[in-house]
C-alpha cells in the first residue's frame, strides 16, 4: 500500500511517476515477473469464469426442462432448487420407479446364464459371470440347474 502512495504521489505531481525514478534490472525483472503472474492469475479467472458460465446455462436449461414438464403455480424457486408439490414428487417417485423397473426386466431378458466346463450357473450377477468365457448358455437359472448345473459355493 506503501509503494501505491508513493507511486500516485509521483503521478500526480510529475504528471509521470517515472520521471525521476531509476530501476534496477532486479527490480525491472520482479516488476516484469509480478506482471506474467498477474496475467496468468487473469487467464485463469477467464477461464473460471467461462466454466461458471456454461455450468449456469446448463442448470437453467435443466430448470426450463423442469418447469415445461411440470407447470404448476405452486413452483417455488430458490436459487438452483426448484421445490415440488407433494402430487409433482409421487408422480416422480412413479416413473422412477417404472423405469427401473423396467431396466431390470430388460437386463434380465438381455442377459443368459451361463453353465461352465465345470457346470457351475453363473447368472449375470455372479462375480465370475464375464470371466467365464467356455460356457453352455441358458435362459434362466432354474433351467441351467435342471441340466445338471450348480450355483456357485
Amino acid at each position: 500500500m506503501k509503494k501505491f502512495i508513493i507511486l500516485a504521489s509521483l503521478i500526480l505531481s510529475t504528471g509521470s511517476a517515472f520521471a525521476d525514478v531509476t530501476l534496477t534490472t532486479a527490480e525491472v525483472e520482479k516488476i516484469e515477473a509480478h506482471i506474467i503472474t498477474l496475467d496468468n492469475q487473469i487467464i485463469k479467472l477467464t477461464e473460471e469464469k467461462q466454466i461458471q458460465a456454461n455450468a449456469l446455462k446448463k442448470l437453467t436449461k435443466e430448470l426450463n426442462l423442469l418447469k415445461a414438464e411440470f407447470p404448476t403455480s405452486t413452483d417455488v424457486l430458490i436459487k438452483t432448487n426448484v421445490v415440488l408439490s407433494e402430487a409433482q414428487v409421487e408422480k416422480i417417485r412413479k416413473i422412477v420407479s417404472e423405469e427401473v423397473l423396467n431396466k431390470k426386466e430388460e437386463v434380465k431378458k438381455s442377459q443368459i446364464v451361463k453353465m461352465s466346463k465345470s457346470g457351475i450357473c453363473h447368472t449375470p450377477f455372479s462375480s465370475y459371470y464375464t470371466r467365464t468365457k467356455n460356457f453352455t448358455p441358458f435362459n434362466s437359472l432354474t433351467a441351467c440347474l435342471n441340466a445338471g448345473g450348480r450355483n456357485p459355493k
